[in-house]
């Protein structure tokens, strides 16, 4: 009987942490950027801080402040560490896209 409040504990909190590694794509309903993140925010209001690798933050940086026009493309259906996505811009030079990686989810 003592066990099953411990139990009850540790799969609450391995669920809490499996929502922080993971999540759909189907429940994101916008997003948008802070300094080194890319915010992605939920249909329920909650906000996911995304922090990008494979592309350096200068380079993510330049193109979120620097380009009019800036379209997401995530090619997964879920959100979660190492998934690759993809941000265009369009400009007056024309279209160009700065390929990244997910590193790591937090919630914001």
């Amino acid at each position: 009987m003592k066990l099953l409040p411990l139990v009850a504990v540790a799969l609450f909190t391995v669920s809490g942490a499996q929502a922080q590694d993971s999540l759909k794509t189907e429940t994101v309903e916008k997003w948008g950027y802070v300094k080194d993140h890319l915010v992605l925010i939920l249909h329920d209001g909650k906000q996911v801080l995304v922090e990008p690798k494979q592309c350096s933050l200068s380079e993510f940086n330049a193109k979120m402040t620097s380009t009019e026009k800036l379209d997401l493309h995530l090619t997964s259906s879920h959100v979660r560490p190492n998934v690759p996505f993809s941000v265009t811009g369009r400009d007056e030079e024309g279209t160009s896209r700065l390929k990244c990686r997910v590193n790591r989810l937090s919630l914001g």
